[in-house]
């Protein structure tokens, strides 16, 4: 007979090894989320880095290097990316938006671009969101400085200057009263007006940004802070930005207005570069911004633009914002827009320039618009 075997050895054999298998197993199961983390995160990198150079190759101009937005909506925003889904950046990288500037920019749609690398301009713009500023909120915000330039060619001639009051509208410069309402009450208020008060409808005269720069003013002065009057130098810029892109209808708009608070040699300058617009002369208006911007920079610590010797302010007339709004409507062709500016005006104006608003409107009723605008630039002696 042969010897009964002994298996025992090799089940236990057997059992360690299907054990250890079994916890290598369980040990490789447990690090792989670990590991395809890893290689999201890396590819996520990657795609991130790539997509930046096609961004600041392909989309800056419109964009601006930091999606802060130029002649296109910003990217780099808090709301936009909140409320953007993915498929939807694709899809409008790709297709384009008909009717506007933005191109098609996937091969499939006859751009540059595959679909890859418009998943990696989508990766790059989505790694933004994490500390995107809120760009539409503090666009709503206005700007004081622009506020009280409106409010000292529009609404001094009832509230006072610096806000104080007179006898025909109450003070508006007073922290007590201001925190009564909200900045959308003040809003509706100055575009709708009070007329059982005897407030005009300022809405038809004023922009949307302009009446938020007279809230932002307001707020100011809630605060108690004393805000100094704006120069030129941010309408030069984007009279300087309007005709290096082309828009001259723009840069004639930003000019007019810098015009209206700039003096001596920088209004000259300013003149030159109106007068070489309607000349279609665009390098001699670029050389002469550029000089009027240099001279506003070599008057920061002088003299602040609109004081005479004495020092005493060179303030517009009552009404003058208006006609010179109103201008800019006739010159870009809207006088349908600038009907409601010049009555608003009227209704402010005095002596000579309200003569003047007066043949203009009788102009403009009669379908004269030439004669309309020769009339108030000869009263603002703008005329060239």
């Amino acid at each position: 007979m042969r010897p009964k075997e002994n298996h025992t050895p090799l089940i236990g054999a057997a059992f360690g090894l299907t054990l250890a298998i079994l916890v290598s197993f369980q040990i490789y199961l447990f690090r792989e989320p670990a590991r395809i983390a890893a290689d999201k995160a890396g590819d996520q990198s990657a795609g991130v880095a790539e997509g930046k150079s096609l961004f600041n190759t392909y989309c800056t101009v419109c964009h601006g290097k930091q999606g802060e937005g130029v002649d296109a909506p910003a990217l780099n925003d808090k709301t936009f990316l909140a409320e953007t889904r993915d498929e939807v950046i694709f899809n409008i990288a790709s297709s384009g938006v008909p009717g506007s500037e933005m191109p098609a920019w996937n091969q499939a749609y006859g751009g540059p671009l595959t679909d890859q690398q418009v998943r990696q301009l989508l990766a790059f713009i989505r790694s933004w969101e994490p500390t995107a500023p809120d760009r539409r909120a503090e666009a709503m915000k206005g700007d004081p400085a622009k506020g009280l330039m409106i409010f000292s060619s529009t609404c001094f001639i009832c509230h006072g200057a610096n806000g104080q009051g007179t006898d025909r509208a109450p003070a508006l410069n007073d922290p007590v009263k201001l925190a009564q309402f909200d900045d959308q009450w003040y809003a509706d208020t100055i575009a709708n007006g009070r007329p059982s008060k005897g407030m005009p409808t300022w809405g038809t005269v004023l922009s949307p940004k302009e009446i938020r720069d007279v809230v932002a003013l307001l707020r100011a002065w809630g605060r108690g802070e004393t805000i100094a009057p704006s120069g030129p130098g941010d309408h030069l810029h984007a009279a300087a930005h309007g005709l290096e892109h082309g828009d001259i209808a723009d840069a004639e708009l930003h000019l007019n207005q810098a015009a209206s608070v700039a003096s001596g040699e920088q209004l000259d300058s300013i003149n030159a570069a109106l007068a070489a617009l309607k000349a279609a002369d665009l390098a001699t208006a670029s050389q002469a911004i550029e000089k009027a911007e240099s001279l506003g920079a070599e008057s920061v610590g002088g003299a602040m633009p609109g004081m005479d010797m004495g020092g005493a302010s060179a303030s517009p007339q009552p009404g003058e914002a208006e006609v010179r709004s109103a201008l800019d409507d006739l010159k870009m062709g809207m006088a349908g827009d600038a009907v409601p500016k010049l009555e608003a005006a009227l209704a402010l104006a005095q002596g000579d320039l309200k003569e003047a608003i007066e043949h203009a409107l009788e102009d403009l009723k009669a379908g004269r618009a030439d004669e309309a605008r020769q009339t108030l630039e000869q009263a603002l002696g703008t005329g060239h």
